[in-house]
């Protein structure tokens, strides 16, 4: 699955049911922790847009001291979230979403901060 190559979560048995789906997951703080600015901006933004600052950092453009802490402070937010099950659920939902929106050719709420899979 395309989302746990992104996650630092293991998904390590599922079962999809009729209307909800089981998931046993491992999250590995300690690989989330190991990753560079770069890795988790790279992670993030095949997820979501990222910021101005981040998509500004990873054009590597400079960066002012106060830009570097503000960057800081989101790459560390953004790295809890590489490894939070809410978010991980909360992008799995929104990919199936998309899925079945498309497969029953509808239009619903698509979260403008996504990128499409």
């Amino acid at each position: 699955m395309f989302l746990s190559t992104l996650f630092s979560i293991d998904i390590c048995a599922y079962a999809v049911m009729s209307n909800h789906v089981h998931v046993v997951l491992y999250v590995d703080k300690d690989e989330a922790n190991s990753w560079s600015t770069d890795e988790v901006l790279s992670r993030y933004h095949k997820l979501h847009k990222g910021t101005l600052l981040t998509q500004k950092h990873v054009r590597e453009e400079a960066l002012s001291p106060e830009e570097r802490i503000t960057l800081n402070e989101t790459v560390k937010e953004d790295r809890r979230r590489l490894f939070n099950m809410s978010w991980l659920m909360r992008d799995l939902n929104e990919y199936i979403t998309q899925k079945a929106n498309k497969e029953d050719h509808c239009t619903g709420r698509a979260d403008s901060n996504h990128k499409h899979f």
